[in-house]
């Protein structure tokens, strides 16, 4: 019985380590293994509510790339993918955690294989609904606003858009890359591509 206690007790440790940088908002993260993990850059903090290939035939994504001149044909190839990733954006800033900041929100992404590969997000017209803007975010303010058709989406997220080469989402890990606004520092998530 006496041997069996050490070995438990790496077990527990094993089980609670993984979970330790969970990114939970209380202490900041800068790298996130996978998405939904909160990290933070500049004083914000970024979630990937979710990525993935857009089909510009498809229903629902075709409103997701509304804007974008000849989606279809941009892609008709297949060696090029519309890729979107849908970001949360928060600032915590508050009472209690010293002064309550208004801060612009990142504008420099960048997606990266294991390869060194990247692609930059493409922009998106004002017309377009659920596109990401950087904007300044009082404290507890939020991308996208609640009560925006992105906040309401069922992804709840707002939308970054890259036209990537199809081998940088073979290339795993893939990640995204979030600059500060202010260029101070970078969090990144590995992608679930």
């Amino acid at each position: 019985m006496l041997r069996l206690r050490p070995v438990l007790a790496l077990a527990s440790l094993a089980l609670v380590l993984p979970f330790s940088a969970c990114g939970d908002g209380n202490d900041p993260v800068a790298e996130a293994h996978n998405e939904g993990i909160y990290v933070t850059t500049g004083g914000l903090r970024y979630q990937v509510q979710m990525s993935r290939k857009l089909n510009p035939y498809d229903i629902e994504d075709r409103d997701y790339l509304n804007g974008v001149p000849n989606a279809a044909g941009q892609v008709a190839n297949q060696k090029v993918a519309w890729y979107g990733v849908f970001l949360r954006v928060e600032n915590r800033t508050h009472k209690g955690d010293g002064p309550e900041k208004t801060i612009l929100a990142a504008s420099k992404f960048k997606i990266i294989d294991n390869k060194g590969t990247e692609a930059e997000p493409t922009d998106l017209p004002e017309s377009n609904v659920y596109a990401y803007r950087s904007v300044p975010l009082n404290a507890k303010g939020q991308i996208p606003a609640a009560s925006s058709t992105a906040g309401q989406s069922p992804i709840g997220g707002a939308l970054v858009l890259f036209k990537v080469d199809q081998g940088i989402l073979e290339r795993r890990p893939t990640k995204l890359i979030i600059e500060a606004a202010d260029g101070s520092s970078e969090a990144e998530v590995s992608l679930d591509v």
